[in-house]
C-alpha cells in the first residue's frame, strides 16, 4: 500500500493518498514517512491524529526524524517534540539549521525551551548534551519499602541515592533490595557509588563501557557532587563509522582496565579483584 500512496502523491491525488495512509498501522506509517521527503511529508502527516503522530515519530530513526521535522512547520514540529525526553530532542535537532532551530524553539513551551537550550549549550559529544536532568533517585532516609515501590512504579532496575542536600551517595538495585527489611533505610543497602560521569565529560567510549559492564544508566554529577541527571544507554546518539573503527583497534590491557574498573566499581569490589574480573570477562 505504501507504493500506492506514493503513486497517488505523484499524481496529485493527496486526499486519496491521505485516506490510504490512515489505514496503515504504525509500523507501516513509520516506513512510509521514513521514505518520503520534502513537501510530500506535511501533506500526509498533518492529517494524522496527534497520538498516532507521536507514535510514528518515536518509531523513526534519528535521520528520519530530522527529515520529518525539517519538512513540518515549526509549530507542528514543536508539538511533536514537547512530550519527548530531552535527549530525543537533542538528537532530533542536532543538525537543524540555526534559523529553523530558533523557530522551533520559539514554538516550544517555556520550560521545554529552557531545558533544551541548556542541553544544546553543552559541547557537542559531551555527556551533558544527552543526559536526562531528572534522575530516578531517593534520599538516604527513604525506607527500603519505599525504594522498592518506586522501582516497581517506574519499571526500573537501578535507583540512585542522595543526601538531603542532593549530593550523590550511591545506588541500589531491585535485586539488592529484594528480601530486605522494608523498614530499614535505603542508605544501609548501598552497593557503592559505581561509575559516575560529569556533564562536560566526552561521550566517546562511554557507550562501550556501559555495554561491556551491562549497565543501562549512569549517574551524572555536577562539580559539587550533586546528582545533575542520568545518562541512559538508549539515549546515546547513533554509533559513527569512526567509533566502530576505534573499537576494532581497541582491546588488550585497555579493555581489561576499563571493564574491570567499571564492573568492580558497580559491585563494590577492590581494585585488584576488579582488574581480575575484567581480565576474565
Amino acid at each position: 500500500m505504501i507504493e500506492a500512496i506514493i503513486h497517488n502523491l505523484h499524481l496529485g491525488r493527496t486526499r486519496r493518498a491521505a485516506d490510504l495512509c490512515l489505514r496503515l498501522d504504525v509500523a507501516a506509517q513509520v516506513r512510509l514517512f521514513s521514505a518520503l521527503d520534502g513537501s510530500d511529508i506535511p501533506v500526509l502527516f498533518n492529517r494524522v491524529p496527534y497520538r498516532r503522530a507521536l507514535a510514528i515519530f518515536r518509531g523513526m530513526s534519528v535521520g528520519a526524524r530530522q527529515r520529518l521535522l525539517s519538512a513540518l512547520d515549526p509549530a507542528a514540529a514543536a508539538r511533536l517534540l514537547t512530550p519527548a525526553p530531552l535527549p530525543e530532542l537533542v538528537l532530533a535537532l542536532d543538525e537543524t539549521p540555526v534559523e529553523r532551530l530558533q523557530a522551533i524553539l520559539r514554538a516550544l513551551p517555556a520550560d521545554r525551551r529552557k531545558a533544551l537550550l541548556g542541553a544544546l549549550q553543552q559541547p557537542s559529544g559531551a555527556v551533558g548534551r544527552y543526559m536526562r536532568p531528572q534522575a530516578l533517585a531517593v534520599t538516604s532516609g527513604t525506607p527500603v519499602a519505599g525504594a522498592r515501590a518506586k522501582l516497581s512504579r517506574h519499571e526500573a532496575y537501578v535507583l540512585f541515592v542522595q543526601d538531603a542536600r542532593g549530593r550523590y551517595l550511591g545506588f541500589v538495585t531491585r535485586s539488592s533490595l529484594a528480601g530486605r527489611d522494608g523498614r530499614e533505610t535505603v542508605e544501609r543497602e548501598l552497593l557503592g557509588t559505581g561509575m559516575t560521569l560529569s556533564p562536560d565529560q566526552p561521550l566517546r567510549g562511554v557507550r562501550g563501557l556501559m555495554a561491556r559492564a551491562g549497565v543501562g544508566v549512569l549517574p551524572v554529577l555536577d562539580e559539587w557532587g550533586g546528582l545533575a541527571g542520568a545518562l541512559h544507554g538508549r539515549d546515546l546518539p547513533p554509533v559513527t563509522v569512526n567509533e566502530v573503527r576505534a573499537r576494532r583497534h581497541g582491546g588488550g590491557l585497555r579493555r581489561m582496565l576499563s571493564l574491570g574498573a567499571v564492573t568492580g566499581g558497580l559491585i563494590g569490589l577492590p581494585l585488584i579483584a576488579a582488574l581480575t574480573l575484567g581480565a576474565l570477562v
